[in-house]
């Protein structure tokens, strides 16, 4: 398992991607049902997860998040980008998991740069101001909101 100090972008292993792939499987039916997707989640949209896409992503996030991230809430989004924003109900980090392959769409937080999120892995406090980039592809994020 990787570890993470501060504000830090992890690159997927070989693992890791493969079992993203799977994980995108499991989530696909959601991805692509409207009835699934939340109104107004940013330019994009966030996805309602059933339970088992639900367990499948917090399988995915006990095996290859990074050692001592923990987490409350997972949401999904797809092709998703957002302006500047804070999440004032954060308790700790957040982790920014990039599942499929995409060009552009790096996570930008205020006053520490941007860092890439196409099968990547971004460790950030989501209580500072970030937004994300434009991007070409399918981008499909998972965030995990945590405590301390």
């Amino acid at each position: 398992m990787q570890q993470w100090r501060g504000n830090a972008a992890l690159s997927f292993t070989a693992e890791q991607r493969g079992d993203a792939e799977q994980l995108l499987i499991s989530l696909w039916p959601a991805i692509k049902s409207p009835s699934c997707w939340i109104p107004g989640c940013g330019l994009g949209r966030g996805v309602i997860l059933d339970a088992s896409q639900y367990a499948a992503c917090e399988s995915w996030l006990r095996f290859h998040a990074p050692r001592g991230f923990c987490w409350q809430r997972i949401v999904v989004h797809v092709n998703s980008t957002y302006r500047w924003h804070a999440h004032g109900g954060n308790t700790g980090a957040s982790l920014l998991v990039g599942l499929t392959d995409y060009s552009g769409g790096e996570l930008e937080i205020q006053g520490d740069g941007s860092f890439p999120t196409s099968e990547c892995m971004v460790v950030f406090d989501g209580r500072n101001m970030h937004r994300t980039h434009a991007f070409l592809g399918l981008r499909v994020t998972l965030v995990a909101f945590s405590v301390l």
